[in-house]
């Protein structure tokens, strides 16, 4: 009767309490806002804490390397989310570009990145 009490609480454990994995790294960011036909590649390079909080420098076409941050979450049902953002310019003018995807089998993130101000677009990120 005790292991099955003790299967049942481990079973019933939060994800949460998995360490979520690294998706520290160089990551090769292409990125596109469909609606304005604007196209652009970023390259960022981040390391990993062991609460899976994301920092370090994502360097786009415009020359500038900014200061990004973020975080890798496990969600309930085992899939891998990954965020970062970072402040950078575009044409003259600041944004903040924020990304959100999920890992893909074959290691990618897909997903979709704000901008602020501005549209939503998507992107596609490789190690």
């Amino acid at each position: 009767m005790k292991r099955l009490l003790l299967a049942a609480v481990l079973a019933s454990a939060p994800l949460t309490a998995l360490a979520a994995p690294n998706l520290g790294g160089v990551w090769k960011i292409k990125g596109a806002f469909p609606t304005m036909g604007v196209s652009y590649a970023a390259t960022c390079t981040l390391k990993q804490d062991a609460a899976g909080h994301l920092a370090g420098v994502c360097a786009g076409d415009n020359g500038e390397s900014d200061p990004a941050t973020g975080r890798v979450v496990v969600s309930a049902g085992g899939k891998t989310a990954f965020e970062v953002g970072y402040d950078t310019h575009y044409s003259g003018v600041a944004i903040h570009l924020a990304y959100a995807g999920e890992q893909q089998a074959n290691g990618q993130v897909v997903g979709a990145v704000n901008s602020t101000p501005g549209p939503q677009g998507t992107f596609t990120a490789s190690r």
